[in-house]
Formats: C-alpha cells, structure tokens, sequence
C-alpha cells in the first residue's frame, strides 16, 4: 500500500486564516491543519457530512487510479519509457525523481487512471517486469495533494462560493483516501446540485474530427453588455493545433457546414460555425487560443463553468460527487 508520509505543511494554523481555511472549531473532530496538510488543505480522518460541516454544500472527489512500485530508479524509468513506447499518454506524468522524496523507503511509485487500465493489467505489469513489485488501488498522497490544491484554486474562482474549506480525509485504507471541501454557496448562486458530464467536439462535413474530453477542458464564465453571458474555454494544445489547421484549410470559411458542438448533461448547448472575427484571428495567427461558448442566461452559463472545473482535477481521472445540506 501506499504509505501516508507527510509531504507538504499547510499554510493554516489555528490562529492565522488563508482563504478558504477556518479555525479547527469548523473543521471535522479529528481534523488537523499542521504538517500533515498542505497548503491551504486540512488533514481529518472523519468523512465530511452534513452533521459536521458549517456551509450548505459538500464536495468530494476521489482520484480513480492505480499505483505501481518499482524497485529503483532504473526500473521505474525504463517501464514507463516501455509503456510509453505502446499506447501509454494516459499514464500520469508523475516524475521517477519527484516520487523518491515520498517514497524513498518503498521505492518509486507509477500511477495509472483507472478507466484506461484495469486492475488484470497491472498483475501482469508485476509479473513481467523484473523490479516492478507491487500494485495497489488508488493513487499516490502525492497525487492526492495535488487534487486537494486544484480544488482549492478552483473554489477560490467560483463566483457562487462564499466560504470554503478543502480536506484530505485519510482512511485506514489509502485506495479509500479522498478530497472533501465544505462549501458555503451564495444564496443566489448558483451552485450545482449535482454534477454533469460535458462533450465538445468539432465536426468537419460527416467527420467528427475533434472531441475534446471533459478532463481537458477548463473555463470562465464572462458577461458583456455586447455579448451577453458566455464561457470562454480553453482547450489542450493539440486540439488548439488541429482546430486552427482546420480554420486554414477553409473547412469554416463561411457557407460550410462544419460545426462546433458543445453538450451539457446530454443536452445541446450549442451548435454552430464560427465567426468571422475569430475565423481571421486564427488565420492571422493572432488567436489566442480561446474560444468563447453563448449562453441564454447567466445562471446556465455559470452553473456550466462552475461544473466544467469542479469536475475535472487534472490529468488523474476523478470521480465526483455533491450533497446539498439542508440549513
């Protein structure tokens, strides 16, 4: 299993508050908000509930993975180069020398996402490989920590918050481990419910040429009076690389039946071309790199961008869940 060696040291103490941190008198029972946490993320080994929390919403997210160790540094390094070699760019980008300041006593750690491996791939990663030692479920403290600050960043942009606090809940199993956040949502929000899945594809003629997956998707809410409500999303490099290839072959010059198509919970948000502005940005090459979704209402349009970056932590694949609190 994976060890729970203390990483990094959090920047709230019991008498000097961060954003988004509150006094232990808020925090779970058994919670801790010292070297066992880092920054800006409490430490408590009590789930959070609705019993004990003090805001209106709580937010978990549990990180779906497996981790490998490897014996040493020269093993780790040539697995993941073997794996790599195959199909491996869902393999997470965890580097051999950062894992040894975790894992030093264990060896180095290589995480997987659960989806695009299963729990038979890597026993057979363990019975192939010389040096490759064990498996467990879940990922890594490391990982872990790196999904609690995310969420807090992302917390600390969402305009329907007014107070919040982020957890590391340790269990007595590590693969059990998550991120809790006890969320104070604005009256008037609004905050989501629940949680959705968002698609964006770009579709060329009868191709869809480019579908973008949720995880790789982030975005802002913006309003003007010339516009009106919107998201603006930012999309990964090789979608930006193809989608302004497209723009300069002319498969969206004006009267083609090409097509950006953006779902929200299985229903159409938007479909159409693009602009002309946008269409000579790109072409001049002075696009940069954004492209900005309409909306029909505020409230729609920031509960999309709320969801889109509270349901996405990262390249590790994450499950998601929200409980609404009566008050």
């Amino acid at each position: 299993m994976v060890s729970r060696r203390t990483i990094l040291k959090t920047g709230c103490s019991g008498t000097i508050f961060l954003a988004g941190c509150t006094s232990s008198s808020n925090n779970p029972q058994n919670s801790t908000e010292s070297e066992s946490s880092s920054e800006g993320i409490g430490e408590t080994s009590e789930r959070l509930t609705c019993g004990n929390i003090t805001g209106t919403h709580i937010l978990t997210v549990t990180p779906q993975g497996y981790t490998l160790t490897a014996a040493n540094r020269q093993t780790a390094e040539s697995f993941i180069n073997d794996v790599n070699g195959l199909e491996a760019d869902d393999i997470t980008a965890i580097n051999p020398s950062e894992v040894t300041e975790i894992e030093s006593s264990e060896g180095y750690l290589i995480e997987f996402n659960q989806g695009n491996y299963q729990e038979s791939d890597m026993g057979s990663f363990v019975n192939q490989y010389d040096g490759i030692n064990s498996y467990s479920a879940g990922v890594s403290r490391l990982s872990l920590i790196r999904t609690g600050r995310i969420l807090y960043t992302r917390l600390q942009g969402t305009q329907s918050v007014s107070d919040f606090s982020v957890f590391h809940v340790v269990t007595n199993d590590s693969s059990a481990d998550l991120i809790a956040a006890d969320i104070t949502a604005l009256e008037d929000g609004p905050f989501p419910s629940s949680l959705g899945n968002i698609a964006f594809h770009i579709q060329v003629g009868s191709d869809e040429t480019i579908t973008v997956r949720q995880s790789d998707l982030s975005g802002k809410f913006e309003t003007y009076e010339s516009t009106g409500p919107r998201v603006v999303l930012s999309l990964p490099r090789d979608a930006l690389d193809k989608f302004q290839e497209l723009v300069n072959q002319g498969a969206f010059d004006e009267g083609s039946d090409s097509q950006i198509r953006v779902k929200f919970r299985e229903e159409t948000i938007f479909e159409g071309g693009i602009n002309q502005r946008l269409r000579e940005s790109i072409k001049s090459d002075s696009w940069d790199g954004e492209i900005a979704v309409p909306f029909e209402n505020s409230d729609t349009a920031k509960e999309f961008a709320t969801v889109l970056n509270l349901d996405t932590m990262g390249r590790i694949a994450t499950e998601s869940n929200i409980e609404v609190c009566e008050q």
